[in-house]
């Protein structure tokens, strides 16, 4: 088995692609700056404070306690929690908790996840504003807006 050859594939693929997002960026370059200044912006709003604004109550700590349960003892839940109502939410969170488990994040993996995604979510909604506005300042708006979205903010200063 010849490893160098992988690893020369590998390199081709890496530069292959960095070859692209750099043709990308200066094919639109207005584009990719919104998107960078948004992300800036999304990732102060979203990370000042941080560890101080974690908060771990009643639901937030059962769905927590119920994903690693589920985790530790190779169980699948099969209905979400209660609903207030005559009837439950479907196990999905709970699926999505478990899986954030996994990582070798520690015991806030799924609080870290959801902070990523919702950096996923900002860049997502620029994008769609993009493209249905069809100008940057139609991104702009729509970034900028979801910025601002995590509810978290009640404590932030």
């Amino acid at each position: 088995m010849d490893f160098g050859s992988d690893r020369v594939f590998k390199a081709s693929i890496i530069f292959t692609i960095r070859k692209k997002a750099i043709s990308a960026i200066k094919k639109n370059p207005y584009f990719y700056l919104g998107v960078f200044f948004i992300i800036i912006i999304a990732s102060l709003l979203r990370l000042y404070n941080y560890f101080d604004r974690l908060v771990i109550l009643g639901d937030s700590s059962r769905d927590a306690q119920i994903a690693l349960y589920a985790v530790r003892n190779f169980t699948v839940p099969q209905i979400g929690p209660f609903a207030q109502a005559p009837f439950f939410f479907g196990p999905w969170w709970y699926w999505f908790l478990g899986l954030t488990y996994f990582l070798p994040l520690g015991i806030f993996s799924p609080w870290y996840v959801s902070t990523l995604l919702s950096f996923v979510f900002v860049y997502i909604m620029y994008v769609i504003g993009h493209k249905i506005g069809g100008g940057e300042v139609d991104g702009s708006y729509t970034g900028t807006v979801c910025c601002d979205i995590p509810c978290s903010n009640r404590q932030l200063f």
